[in-house]
């Protein structure tokens, strides 16, 4: 409803703007403030924190794990969760199992601390942006890169860093100034960072939840957008391996189902 989200981004001019849709359940969640506080708590209930720690490996007795072999040490465990995103490499070799995904890369740049302008995501046409307790402002490209010879060959690579701070300062005001047609308080923001994130996409757009068909130890979660679902997809996946039981609202986001291609985003 326009007039609503006017209300919200009072300090914000939208106009121009042929439509405005507000949600009121939309949210946003700094990940790494949430990673940091999951694993102070899990360690306040006990658990031993291993990092940096990659799995590398599995041992298996028959159909049955044994070890998991990581880059610190081995592991003696019955079950694995494979929440590794759009790492396909690794669930192939630990699962034993080809999840078709069309991964996508997206560039997120993290600007100095503002003054609120923000308190609620604004998802416009090539870019979403969001303000973060600390003050600093997230944006994200929404179309990807542009297309032309250099992208496609340096994403062709799976490349996780740019090849220069230069470049990724570029693609950082590129996206910067398109968020600055539709939130004009940025126009004194400062980008601190610019990171390339990979998308992991199921190619149907829904999750993968539950065992491997080909690996019964082995438990896959893998969806976008991890941060957002994790929530409910943690609690439910937990309850499910630890009580043995299928939980029915995961059946139509098992590893074994037909994957129809739908192209969402």
């Amino acid at each position: 409803h326009g007039s609503a989200a006017c209300d919200i981004y009072k300090r914000q001019d939208f106009t121009g703007a042929n439509n405005i849709a507000f949600s009121g359940n939309d949210g946003a969640v700094d990940p790494v403030l949430a990673t940091r506080k999951l694993l102070q708590a899990s360690k306040a209930m006990g658990a031993e924190l291993i990092y940096p720690s990659e799995l590398i490996d599995t041992s298996h007795g028959g159909t049955r794990l044994i070890t998991a072999h990581t880059t610190t040490e081995r592991i003696q465990t019955d079950k694995i969760v494979l929440a590794t995103g759009a790492a396909t490499d690794i669930v192939k070799k630990i699962a034993k199992i080809d999840i078709p995904q069309r991964s996508t890369p997206g560039a997120i740049v993290i600007t100095a601390p503002l003054p609120p302008i923000l308190n609620r995501i604004v998802a416009a046409p090539g870019v979403h942006v969001h303000q973060r307790l600390d003050g600093r402002i997230v944006m994200g490209e929404q179309a990807g890169a542009p297309k032309n010879d250099a992208h496609n060959k340096r994403l062709a690579t799976r490349a996780n860093h740019f090849p220069s701070k230069e470049i990724a300062h570029q693609h950082g005001q590129r996206i910067l100034d398109i968020a600055i047609q539709y939130v004009p308080g940025l126009r004194d923001a400062q980008i601190e960072q610019v990171h390339i994130g990979w998308r992991p996409l199921p190619v149907d757009g829904h999750p993968v939840l539950g065992y491997s068909t080909n690996r019964a130890s082995v438990y896959l979660a893998m969806m976008h957008s991890g941060v957002t679902l994790a929530p409910i997809v943690g609690r439910l996946v937990a309850q499910e391996i630890m009580s043995g039981k299928p939980i029915q609202q995961l059946e139509n986001y098992r590893p074994d189902r037909v994957f129809d291609y739908v192209k969402r985003y």
